[in-house]
C-alpha cells in the first residue's frame, strides 16, 4: 500500500486537547502527534499513548474510536506499520 492509498486519521485538535492536560500528558500527546504525522506510524504506539491519554481526556478516546481513524489504524495493521 503506498501512502496515497492509506486511509487518513480522522482530524484531532491538538491545541484544544494539549490545555486541559499536565505536563506528562501533554509528552504523551506530543508523542502521538509526532506518531499520526510520521511517514511510517506504528500502530502498537499510537495504541499505547492513546491508552494513556484515555483516561484524561475524552476527546483522544472519541478520535481514536472514530470509523476514520480505526480504517487508518487497520491499514497500519494490515500493512504491518
Amino acid at each position: 500500500m503506498n501512502d496515497q492509498q492509506r486511509p487518513k486519521p480522522a482530524p484531532l485538535d491538538y491545541d484544544q486537547i494539549e490545555a486541559g492536560l499536565d505536563p506528562s500528558q501533554r509528552a504523551e500527546l506530543a508523542a502521538l502527534r509526532a506518531q499520526v504525522e510520521h511517514e511510517f506510524p506504528n500502530g502498537e504506539e499510537v495504541r499505547g499513548h492513546v491508552n494513556a491519554l484515555r483516561e484524561a481526556e475524552a476527546g483522544i478516546a472519541n478520535w481514536f474510536d472514530s470509523p476514520e481513524t480505526q480504517q487508518w489504524m487497520k491499514a497500519l495493521t494490515d500493512a504491518g506499520l
